[in-house]
């Protein structure tokens, strides 16, 4: 039986799992529960949440025979290391690791932005004070590199490309002053099954967030980047 991976219909935190998935050639039920208006109604969700053998029910969850996994690091680091794409010495698989983490305070940091703070002075800050000394970590990081993990693909690569892309909604130039960044922007999305799997109706470009959040919610948020939508 085919693994199941279960999300809401929007971007959140499931894209690197998915694009692991694609990029090792897995073939999985993906499994969308809908959150949309007028009501956002959760039912679909959760008529089935205590009844799937979760121990700690939410979503994302990954469904793999006996293995029955919720937290999207977790799930993550799974199927990355299932598939090969964990890193295969000790060495590679803290590196891969550590970047995540690295990203995983970035992600939070625009979680409580998008979901709590969110308004223009906070979002000027952000973008002012606090992003540009994380992506020029990143920009550092990524000299002499074009994965990560140097010539070789990881999970690590899939979370950090995802990132990226959300931020681009908010701030489309972001990476004019990160040549290195987006040297490895361009390389993630035009590998082959990354290219295939974005240009499908199986992916979801927006929304990036849920309905309740400030902003990356709601389908006008989108506007910024792409001012014709």
């Amino acid at each position: 039986m085919a693994p199941v991976l279960g999300y809401w219909n929007l971007r959140g935190l499931v894209m690197p799992i998915k694009y692991v998935l694609q990029e090792a050639g897995v073939e999985y039920e993906d499994k969308v529960y809908q959150l949309n208006p007028p009501d956002y109604n959760r039912e679909s969700w959760l008529k089935e949440k205590f009844n799937l053998g979760l121990d700690f029910p939410n979503l994302p969850y990954y469904l793999d025979g006996d293995v029955k996994l919720t937290q999207s690091l977790a799930i993550l680091r799974y199927v990355a290391k299932k598939y090969g794409l964990g890193g295969d010495t000790a060495e590679e698989q803290a590196v891969a690791d550590m970047v995540s983490c690295q990203i995983f305070d970035l992600r939070m940091e625009m979680a409580y932005l998008f979901y709590t703070k969110w308004n223009d002075d906070n979002k000027k800050d952000f973008l002012n004070n606090s992003l540009p000394g994380k992506m020029k970590l990143l920009e550092n990081f990524m000299n002499g590199k074009k994965f990560v993990l140097g010539d070789k693909v990881s999970y690590a690569d899939f979370f950090l490309w995802e990132t990226i892309d959300h931020l681009l909604f908010l701030t489309p130039d972001l990476l004019k002053e990160y040549p290195n960044m987006k040297t490895f922007y361009d390389a993630i999305a035009s590998r082959p099954k990354m290219k295939s799997y974005m240009e499908s109706d199986k992916f979801i470009k927006f929304p990036l967030n849920g309905p309740i959040a400030g902003w990356g919610g709601k389908m006008e948020d989108i506007k910024i980047r792409y001012p014709e939508a």
